[in-house]
């Protein structure tokens, strides 16, 4: 593994070159041994090593060292420095299991009454040990009788021969098998799953996890997405209606189709809101459009609710969680877009209706 880390000290260092705060001049001045940012993998547990040099014209003890957020511990060597003296500073740190830019910042708590608190940020960067690193089994919307199976290639720099010695957990809807890859690379292997049923009516979100051969216990994790149906679907969903400004109506459409023959018999829709209004307008056969409104009068703060749509024919109600930002006047909103993609998905293919 490349280790590519610059502590970025808020006190006493930017890339490597000590500095002082301009407010409340530094007594300690801290100097990575490593290189930073620290480019590490999921879950990693590291010792990252400083020099710390006393610039103060009096003795300093460092009594604590510390992060501000989450765990680990620190040490100084020797406790108490000399003014001009160097020392030894020893972090240890679990980073992270999300993927990406961080920073920890340790509180280096001394005696000194000028600056009892000096701050040591330290900058990282979180990589996945398996490739692709943004992965997903996606097995799109599924109703009673159908069945998909999804397949993912999965590789790793990490052993000449990657294995996946067996399920650690699952959803009992699902069967996972483990294949050789289809390019032949022993680095690589092959994740199939299959739904073996229908999952409860709804937004699935479920996760499969394998044991590796990896060292420091790595397993890796394929998270799961499907929207399962019973006689009637409904799309999007969820539904997102973004920033809406006060004061303006803001107006979304929800497709209901019928799986098979026949009409879709609505018995009730309800919104969950008094801001939120529901009209019925037929888009033909087996299909009906609920053309909403939302009211940003009605809801100055927002909206978050569930919209619930139940039938004459099928005991499974459809729910659409529904959200909504409502932006202040003179406040400029941004519609980030979509921000997934660079997930990769699974290959996923349908199957033949269970016997």
């Amino acid at each position: 593994m490349n280790f590519c880390v610059a502590v970025s000290v808020l006190v006493g260092m930017t890339m490597g070159v000590p500095v002082h705060a301009a407010s409340s001049p530094a007594a300690l001045e801290f100097t990575a041994e490593q290189e930073m940012p620290a480019e590490v993998y999921q879950g990693d547990r590291e010792r990252l090593h400083f020099t710390v040099r006393n610039v103060a014209d009096h003795s300093i003890t460092i009594d604590r060292i510390f992060p501000r957020k989450g765990g680990g511990s620190g040490s100084a060597t020797p406790g108490t420095l000399a003014p001009g003296s160097v020392g030894k500073i020893e972090l240890d740190l679990t980073f992270p299991e999300a993927l990406g830019a961080g920073q920890v910042n340790f509180l280096v708590k001394t005696n000194n009454p000028d600056k009892p608190t000096e701050m040591l940020g330290v900058s990282y960067f979180v990589q996945s040990a398996f490739s692709p690193e943004l992965r997903l089994f996606d097995f799109g919307n599924l109703h009673t009788g159908q069945r998909a199976r999804s397949t993912l290639e999965v590789s790793t720099r990490l052993v000449p021969e990657l294995k996946l010695e067996k399920v650690i957990s699952k959803p009992d809807w699902l069967d996972v098998e483990i294949k050789p890859s289809a390019s032949g690379s022993g680095q690589s292997k092959r994740v199939v799953a299959t739904t073996t049923s229908l999952p409860p009516v709804g937004i699935v979100n479920s996760e499969v996890v394998l044991k590796s051969n990896l060292d420091r216990d790595r397993p890796l994790r394929i998270p799961v997405l499907l929207r399962a149906f019973s006689k009637y679907a409904i799309a999007p969903l969820p539904l997102s209606l973004g920033g809406v400004d006060e004061g303006m109506d803001k107006h979304s459409k929800l497709r209901i189709t019928r799986f098979g023959k026949g009409d879709v018999l609505i018995d009730s829709v309800e919104t969950g809101s008094p801001a939120l209004r529901a009209e019925r307008v037929s888009c033909g056969s087996g299909c009906v459009d609920l053309m909403l409104t939302f009211d940003s009068m009605k809801a100055r703060g927002g909206l978050r609710t569930v919209l619930k749509v139940s039938f004459k024919d099928d005991t499974q109600p459809l729910l659409v969680p529904i959200d909504a930002l409502v932006v202040p006047i003179g406040v400029k909103s941004i519609e980030l877009g979509d921000l997934d993609t660079l997930t990769v998905r699974g290959k996923t293919e349908m199957l033949e209706p269970s016997p």
